[in-house]
């Protein structure tokens, strides 16, 4: 297991061979190192991860729960097929977001980024009806008020 940091905030953390019960405490020990610097976004780099149990599950499952109780998230990079078929089989593959390059993740928590400033400086208002939003995944919104739907670009601006 490696890390890098890969921007202001944003970290990359290589996962290899196995994340279970024999690999818990090494795993744990980097992890708390990483959760006391600035880390915000962390890209879990899953090519050369072999095998998750229902402990390194748990592992991930508690480490995305405390990445997002301080604003930020987790994004999980080139899951095998294998590792994928895991998580459905736990009934995880909704809770773990994946994408197939560290390009990708990225460019997502860049995004994410470009939205929250936005939402702090103007705040999201539906283009319809002006009810206030808030901020969900997927940078889709639906307004609870009059129903439109419409979604942010990549400058967290609103478009129809």
């Amino acid at each position: 297991m490696k890390s890098n940091k890969e921007a202001p905030g944003v970290v990359s953390f290589e996962l290899q061979g196995s994340l279970d019960i024999s690999t818990k405490d090494s795993f744990l020990s980097e992890i708390c190192d990483l959760l006391n610097s600035d880390m915000k976004y962390l890209a879990v780099l899953c090519k050369n991860l072999d095998e998750i149990s229902s402990v390194g599950s748990g592992l991930l499952a508690a480490l995305l729960k405390t990445l997002k109780s301080r604003g930020g998230d987790m994004l999980l990079v080139d899951v095998m097929e294998k590792t994928a078929e895991d998580f459905r089989l736990l009934g995880l593959h909704h809770a773990f977001p994946c994408v197939s390059g560290l390009e990708d993740a990225l460019a997502e928590f860049n995004l994410r980024e470009k939205i929250e400033e936005n939402l702090l400086s103007e705040g999201l208002v539906c283009p319809h009806c002006g009810a206030s939003l808030g901020f969900s995944p997927g940078n889709q919104f639906r307004c609870n008020e009059c129903s439109a739907v419409f979604a942010l670009d990549e400058n967290g601006k609103i478009m129809l």
